[in-house]
């Protein structure tokens, strides 16, 4: 029932029919809150997507009763509140799919074609034939805020994560690495702070990354996976440094840094060096001649024995050049 243009809230009736595997209410006009009957009588439901629609109030905690859930998608809509830690209790979300499910979700319907559309980084990937092996959370797009919940790193068989548009804040979760199928991760345009979490580099399914808009800091992660993204995964953060951005983190290059430091120094004490021996050399001759031409012309008597000796050697030279001319 989806593009289409219903109003108004879900009926409580629809909580009868609780043999529902998919429901798919996206892009309409419904408003009110997410019912709580949904995690309580919903028991078999693996797809709920509310999708663009103007739901308000704070995301139901019961929605974690319904072991079933794979593909939860509550993204542009207008809830608020915080995320409940009870999201780290969806059972189907929290071991590896089998991958060799393809049979339809539910096998007895002959007109219906499982199919769901994931947004991962403003790109709409269509899953048909293989979401029986597909987990997914959608918040994107609404007014959560508070920290994210540690509890949903329990949810180690999810693919894809998106929390992106909120007010989300405090740091990227440290255990992070836990959720070891993690293809696309988009924590993007919140209010997350603090370094980036070195056990990102850790999920090496990761394809998808957009942790852009925040207030992060520091070096970034290096991995083998990491290495692929550009740095349009970590724009608009005040001070993160470090590959891919062309920004060089305080202390890169430690041994480089300490040679040219070294260098410059030595630099720097040549031109010293240099600079003091003209110094004494000016003083040296400043002091010599004009104690010497002050003593000359001081005393009369030191004057005249100058000048005798200066005859005296050159009356010498001036011998031995006329011997050495006559030889």
């Amino acid at each position: 029932m989806n593009n289409n243009s219903l109003s108004g809230t879900i009926p409580s009736t629809l909580q009868h029919c609780n043999q529902l595997v998919v429901i798919d209410l996206s892009c309409n006009k419904l408003s009110g809150a997410i019912p709580r009957w949904f995690g309580r009588r919903l028991s078999v439901l693996q797809v709920l997507s509310l999708r663009s629609n103007n739901f308000t109030g704070a995301i139901p905690q019961q929605l974690f009763l319904i072991p079933s859930l794979q593909v939860l998608n509550l993204a542009h809509n207008n809830l608020f509140g915080s995320l409940p830690p009870s999201f780290g209790k969806f059972t189907s979300m929290m071991a590896s799919q089998n991958t060799n499910k393809s049979a339809p979700l539910y096998g007895g319907s002959i007109y219906y074609l499982e199919s769901v559309i994931i947004t991962a980084k403003d790109i709409e990937l269509q899953f048909t034939t293989m979401l029986s092996i597909v987990t997914s959370i959608d918040l994107s797009n609404n007014n959560l805020s508070g920290d994210i919940p540690t509890e949903i790193t329990n949810l180690h068989g999810l693919h894809f994560l998106n929390l992106s548009m909120n007010h989300f804040s405090g740091n990227i979760l440290d255990k992070i690495s836990l959720m070891s199928q993690l293809e696309s991760l988009d924590l993007s345009k919140n209010n997350l702070s603090g370094r980036i979490s070195l056990s990102i580099s850790a999920l090496y399914s990761l394809s998808i990354l957009n942790l852009s808009y925040n207030n992060l800091i520091g070096k970034i992660p290096t991995g083998s996976q990491l290495q692929t993204f550009t740095n349009l995964s970590y724009i608009d953060n005040p001070e993160p440094c470090g590959e891919p951005l062309q920004i060089k983190c305080p202390g890169d290059n430690p041994t480089i840094d300490n040679g040219v430091a070294k260098e410059k120094d030595m630099h720097e004490d040549d031109e010293y060096g240099r600079i003091w021996y003209f110094i004494g050399f000016a003083l040296g001759f400043v002091f010599g001649f004009w104690g010497f031409l002050g003593a000359v012309m001081i005393k009369r008597s030191t004057r005249i024995k100058y000048i005798l000796i200066i005859d005296r050697i050159c009356g010498w030279f001036m011998y031995m050049q006329s011997k050495f001319s006559l030889k």
